[in-house]
Protein backbone atom coordinates (compact mmCIF):
# COMPACT_ATOMS: atom_id res chain seq x y z
CA UNK A 1 0.00 0.00 0.00
CA UNK A 2 1.22 3.78 -0.72
CA UNK A 3 2.54 5.75 1.65
CA UNK A 4 -0.23 8.68 2.07
CA UNK A 5 1.34 12.11 0.61
CA UNK A 6 0.89 14.74 4.17
CA UNK A 7 1.76 17.28 2.30
CA UNK A 8 -0.49 17.35 0.31
CA UNK A 9 -3.36 15.84 2.32
CA UNK A 10 -2.82 19.17 4.77
CA UNK A 11 -2.32 21.37 1.36
CA UNK A 12 -6.06 20.06 0.51
CA UNK A 13 -7.48 20.55 3.82
CA UNK A 14 -6.48 24.05 4.24
CA UNK A 15 -7.78 25.14 0.96
CA UNK A 16 -10.88 23.19 2.04
CA UNK A 17 -10.67 25.28 5.25
CA UNK A 18 -10.67 28.74 3.41
CA UNK A 19 -13.36 27.54 0.90
CA UNK A 20 -15.77 26.90 4.04
CA UNK A 21 -14.56 29.84 5.50
CA UNK A 22 -15.31 31.96 2.64
CA UNK A 23 -18.55 30.48 1.29
CA UNK A 24 -19.81 31.45 5.52
CA UNK A 25 -18.74 34.87 5.01
CA UNK A 26 -20.55 35.58 1.93
CA UNK A 27 -23.84 32.87 1.78
CA UNK A 28 -24.37 32.33 5.38
CA UNK A 29 -25.11 28.99 7.56
CA UNK A 30 -27.31 27.76 5.43
CA UNK A 31 -25.02 27.75 2.24
CA UNK A 32 -22.10 27.00 4.53
CA UNK A 33 -23.93 23.54 5.70
CA UNK A 34 -24.86 22.41 2.70
CA UNK A 35 -21.23 22.08 1.71
CA UNK A 36 -20.32 20.89 5.29
CA UNK A 37 -22.69 18.01 4.24
CA UNK A 38 -21.16 16.88 1.09
CA UNK A 39 -17.66 17.29 2.59
CA UNK A 40 -17.87 13.04 3.33
CA UNK A 41 -18.75 12.16 -0.22
CA UNK A 42 -15.85 14.65 -0.93
CA UNK A 43 -13.16 12.35 1.59
CA UNK A 44 -14.91 8.69 0.30
CA UNK A 45 -13.75 9.90 -3.15
CA UNK A 46 -10.64 10.89 -2.01
CA UNK A 47 -10.13 7.99 -0.18
CA UNK A 48 -11.57 5.72 -3.64
CA UNK A 49 -9.13 7.96 -5.89
CA UNK A 50 -6.06 6.73 -3.60
CA UNK A 51 -6.77 3.10 -3.66
CA UNK A 52 -7.69 2.82 -7.27
CA UNK A 53 -4.73 1.27 -9.08
CA UNK A 54 -2.64 3.56 -11.07
CA UNK A 55 -3.66 1.72 -14.30
CA UNK A 56 -7.18 2.47 -13.69
CA UNK A 57 -6.91 6.08 -13.59
CA UNK A 58 -4.65 6.05 -16.53
CA UNK A 59 -7.16 4.09 -18.21
CA UNK A 60 -9.68 6.41 -17.33
CA UNK A 61 -8.14 9.35 -18.69
CA UNK A 62 -9.32 9.81 -22.48
CA UNK A 63 -12.93 8.29 -21.54
CA UNK A 64 -13.37 10.54 -18.61
CA UNK A 65 -12.04 13.76 -20.86
CA UNK A 66 -14.42 13.14 -23.39
CA UNK A 67 -17.96 12.40 -20.94
CA UNK A 68 -16.70 15.71 -19.47
CA UNK A 69 -16.49 17.50 -22.93
CA UNK A 70 -20.01 16.00 -23.86
CA UNK A 71 -21.36 17.55 -20.55
CA UNK A 72 -19.66 20.96 -21.59
CA UNK A 73 -21.27 20.88 -25.09
CA UNK A 74 -25.06 19.52 -22.90
CA UNK A 75 -24.65 22.88 -20.43
CA UNK A 76 -24.51 25.14 -23.38
CA UNK A 77 -27.70 23.73 -25.07
CA UNK A 78 -29.05 22.59 -21.51
CA UNK A 79 -27.55 24.49 -19.34
CA UNK A 80 -29.43 26.92 -16.34
CA UNK A 81 -28.11 29.78 -14.64
CA UNK A 82 -28.36 33.57 -13.86
CA UNK A 83 -27.29 35.19 -16.87
CA UNK A 84 -24.70 32.15 -17.79
CA UNK A 85 -25.19 28.28 -18.65
CA UNK A 86 -23.07 26.70 -16.42
CA UNK A 87 -25.46 24.19 -14.32
CA UNK A 88 -27.07 21.14 -15.66
CA UNK A 89 -30.24 20.05 -13.26
CA UNK A 90 -29.95 16.24 -13.43
CA UNK A 91 -33.36 14.81 -10.96
CA UNK A 92 -32.99 16.93 -7.52
CA UNK A 93 -29.36 17.48 -8.26
CA UNK A 94 -27.25 20.48 -9.97
CA UNK A 95 -24.33 19.20 -11.90
CA UNK A 96 -21.58 21.89 -12.65
CA UNK A 97 -19.58 20.39 -16.06
CA UNK A 98 -16.81 22.64 -15.79
CA UNK A 99 -15.41 21.11 -12.36
CA UNK A 100 -15.72 18.03 -13.94
CA UNK A 101 -13.79 19.11 -16.87
CA UNK A 102 -10.63 20.33 -14.41
CA UNK A 103 -10.23 17.32 -12.96
CA UNK A 104 -10.43 15.54 -16.63
CA UNK A 105 -8.40 17.71 -17.86
CA UNK A 106 -5.31 17.16 -15.16
CA UNK A 107 -5.59 13.83 -15.28
CA UNK A 108 -5.19 13.51 -19.50
CA UNK A 109 -2.16 16.03 -19.00
CA UNK A 110 -0.36 13.74 -16.51
CA UNK A 111 -1.44 10.99 -18.63
CA UNK A 112 0.04 12.20 -22.08
CA UNK A 113 2.80 14.21 -21.05
CA UNK A 114 4.41 11.14 -18.44
CA UNK A 115 4.10 8.69 -21.66
CA UNK A 116 6.18 11.59 -24.04
CA UNK A 117 9.46 10.80 -24.09
CA UNK A 118 10.57 13.49 -26.28
CA UNK A 119 11.54 17.07 -24.08
CA UNK A 120 8.88 18.99 -23.18
CA UNK A 121 9.75 21.98 -25.41
CA UNK A 122 9.70 20.34 -29.03
CA UNK A 123 6.68 21.86 -31.04
CA UNK A 124 4.93 18.02 -31.51
CA UNK A 125 5.28 17.40 -27.63
CA UNK A 126 3.20 21.02 -26.52
CA UNK A 127 0.72 20.71 -29.39
CA UNK A 128 -1.15 18.08 -28.07
CA UNK A 129 -1.27 19.22 -24.30
CA UNK A 130 -2.79 22.76 -25.56
CA UNK A 131 -5.25 21.50 -27.27
CA UNK A 132 -6.20 19.32 -24.24
CA UNK A 133 -6.92 22.39 -22.35
CA UNK A 134 -8.01 24.24 -25.36
CA UNK A 135 -10.60 22.66 -26.35
CA UNK A 136 -12.76 22.54 -23.00
CA UNK A 137 -11.44 26.22 -22.34
CA UNK A 138 -13.30 27.32 -25.41
CA UNK A 139 -16.45 25.35 -24.51
CA UNK A 140 -16.10 26.70 -20.78
CA UNK A 141 -15.70 30.50 -22.32
CA UNK A 142 -18.69 30.21 -23.87
CA UNK A 143 -20.96 29.65 -20.72
CA UNK A 144 -19.59 32.17 -20.17
CA UNK A 145 -17.30 31.24 -17.21
CA UNK A 146 -13.47 32.62 -17.70
CA UNK A 147 -12.30 32.23 -14.17
CA UNK A 148 -12.33 28.55 -14.65
CA UNK A 149 -10.90 28.75 -18.19
CA UNK A 150 -8.22 30.48 -16.80
CA UNK A 151 -7.81 28.19 -14.10
CA UNK A 152 -7.09 25.38 -16.90
CA UNK A 153 -4.54 28.02 -18.41
CA UNK A 154 -2.97 27.58 -14.85
CA UNK A 155 -3.19 24.03 -14.71
CA UNK A 156 -1.58 23.75 -18.07
CA UNK A 157 1.59 25.94 -16.96
CA UNK A 158 1.93 23.87 -14.21
CA UNK A 159 1.58 20.81 -15.68
CA UNK A 160 4.34 21.47 -18.91
CA UNK A 161 6.59 22.86 -15.98
CA UNK A 162 6.80 19.42 -13.77
CA UNK A 163 7.45 18.03 -17.00
CA UNK A 164 10.83 19.57 -17.69
CA UNK A 165 9.60 22.87 -19.81
CA UNK A 166 12.04 25.87 -18.93
CA UNK A 167 10.35 29.27 -17.27
CA UNK A 168 11.59 30.71 -20.39
CA UNK A 169 10.11 28.96 -22.50
CA UNK A 170 6.65 28.83 -20.35
CA UNK A 171 6.65 32.45 -20.59
CA UNK A 172 6.81 31.87 -24.49
CA UNK A 173 4.19 30.11 -24.82
CA UNK A 174 1.64 32.11 -22.67
CA UNK A 175 2.90 35.69 -23.98
CA UNK A 176 -0.29 36.23 -26.09
CA UNK A 177 -2.98 35.18 -23.18
CA UNK A 178 -1.17 36.81 -20.76
CA UNK A 179 -0.75 39.94 -22.98
CA UNK A 180 -4.97 39.90 -23.78
CA UNK A 181 -5.79 39.58 -20.14
CA UNK A 182 -3.54 42.62 -19.77
CA UNK A 183 -4.73 44.45 -22.60
CA UNK A 184 -7.78 45.32 -21.13
CA UNK A 185 -6.11 48.34 -19.45
CA UNK A 186 -2.95 50.17 -19.99
CA UNK A 187 -2.12 50.18 -16.11
CA UNK A 188 -1.54 46.23 -16.57
CA UNK A 189 -0.37 45.80 -20.15
CA UNK A 190 3.08 48.33 -20.08
CA UNK A 191 3.80 46.79 -17.16
CA UNK A 192 4.02 43.94 -18.80
CA UNK A 193 5.27 44.66 -21.70
CA UNK A 194 8.35 46.16 -19.90
CA UNK A 195 8.44 43.12 -17.55
CA UNK A 196 8.48 40.89 -20.79
CA UNK A 197 11.46 43.34 -22.52
CA UNK A 198 13.41 43.34 -20.04
CA UNK A 199 13.46 39.14 -19.54
CA UNK A 200 13.45 38.75 -23.47
CA UNK A 201 15.98 41.19 -24.22
CA UNK A 202 18.95 40.06 -21.34
CA UNK A 203 17.66 35.84 -21.82
CA UNK A 204 17.21 36.07 -25.59
CA UNK A 205 18.30 36.77 -28.68
CA UNK A 206 17.25 40.39 -30.45
CA UNK A 207 15.25 38.95 -33.05
CA UNK A 208 13.29 36.69 -30.70
CA UNK A 209 12.73 39.14 -27.88
CA UNK A 210 11.63 41.46 -30.64
CA UNK A 211 8.84 38.62 -32.05
CA UNK A 212 7.51 38.29 -28.66
CA UNK A 213 7.22 42.11 -27.87
CA UNK A 214 5.35 42.37 -31.69
CA UNK A 215 3.21 39.17 -30.43
CA UNK A 216 2.90 41.02 -26.89
CA UNK A 217 1.72 43.75 -28.68
CA UNK A 218 -0.88 42.34 -31.18
CA UNK A 219 -2.44 40.43 -28.27
CA UNK A 220 -2.69 43.30 -26.04
CA UNK A 221 -4.01 45.77 -29.21
CA UNK A 222 -6.63 42.70 -29.69
CA UNK A 223 -8.32 42.73 -25.99
CA UNK A 224 -10.44 46.60 -26.72
CA UNK A 225 -11.46 45.17 -29.78
CA UNK A 226 -12.85 41.87 -27.84
CA UNK A 227 -13.99 44.08 -24.80
CA UNK A 228 -15.97 46.29 -27.38
CA UNK A 229 -18.07 42.72 -28.23
CA UNK A 230 -19.44 42.13 -24.90
CA UNK A 231 -22.56 43.24 -23.42
CA UNK A 232 -24.17 43.36 -19.80
CA UNK A 233 -25.36 40.31 -18.33
CA UNK A 234 -26.77 40.13 -14.45
CA UNK A 235 -25.12 37.33 -12.17
CA UNK A 236 -26.85 36.55 -8.87
CA UNK A 237 -24.77 36.35 -6.12
CA UNK A 238 -27.37 34.77 -3.13
CA UNK A 239 -29.89 38.24 -2.53
CA UNK A 240 -27.08 40.43 -4.98
CA UNK A 241 -27.51 40.78 -8.90
CA UNK A 242 -24.66 42.41 -10.19
CA UNK A 243 -24.06 43.95 -13.94
CA UNK A 244 -21.06 41.97 -15.59
CA UNK A 245 -20.39 41.13 -19.69
CA UNK A 246 -21.00 37.89 -21.60
CA UNK A 247 -19.68 37.43 -25.10
CA UNK A 248 -22.81 38.12 -27.61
Amino acid sequence: MRRPDWLLLLTTGVLTGIGLLVIHSTGGSHYLLRQLLFLPVAAGALAACYLLPRRVIVGLAWPLYLFSLLLLVAVLLFGRGAGASRWLVVGPFMLQPSELAKLSTVILLARWLSERREPAARPGVLTMPVLICLVPAALIVAEPDLSTAVLLAVLLAASLYTAGLKPLSLLLLFVPPLSFAAGFSLYTWVPLFIVLAVIFLRRASLGRALAVLGLSTSFGLLSPLVLSMLRDYPVSYTHLTLPTKRIV
